[in-house]
């Protein structure tokens, strides 16, 4: 008798489980990071928006001898963003607010996350112009500098 031999093509069942399964464990590792990735974007831009709105608050002192809130610095053409306009940036609440027993002297500006439960950095700023950041609470005029 004469043995039989054929050529195999193609993979085996288990060949491909085995391909699934690495291409599952990096997808796993990538998207962790991607998550992180943006998340460090969004801080980012929630800081530099942070510092915009100070910066506007400068300039709208100077013409305006007061501090306004985020309607103020639009209405005046000084916060020209539009979605920072509305308070709501990257992922972020934004809002801005004149002392209102002295609103010639100082105003607060906070930004939160959209989501309250994740545990991510908020950011607080007044007429200082001190960036202050805390993560997962509000920040406030105590909270450590932003360098």
């Amino acid at each position: 008798m004469k043995a039989q031999t054929s050529s195999q093509r193609g993979f085996s069942l288990i060949e491909l489980l085995i391909v699934v399964a690495i291409i599952g464990i990096i997808a796993a590792i990538t998207v962790t990071y991607l998550m992180q990735a943006k998340q460090a974007a969004r801080g980012a831009s929630a800081a530099h928006s942070m510092r915009l709105i100070h910066t506007c608050e400068a300039s709208y002192r100077s013409s305006n001898g007061s501090y306004g809130d985020l309607t103020d610095l639009s209405n005046a053409k000084f916060l020209n963003d539009p979605d920072l306009r509305t308070g709501r940036k990257s992922g972020y609440i934004f809002t801005a607010t004149p002392n209102p027993a002295t609103p010639s002297q100082n105003y607060t500006a906070l930004s939160a996350p959209d989501d309250p439960s994740s545990n991510v950095q908020n950011y607080f700023v007044d007429g200082t112009g001190i960036l202050r950041v805390n993560v997962g609470a509000p920040a406030d005029g105590n909270s450590s500098a932003v360098n």
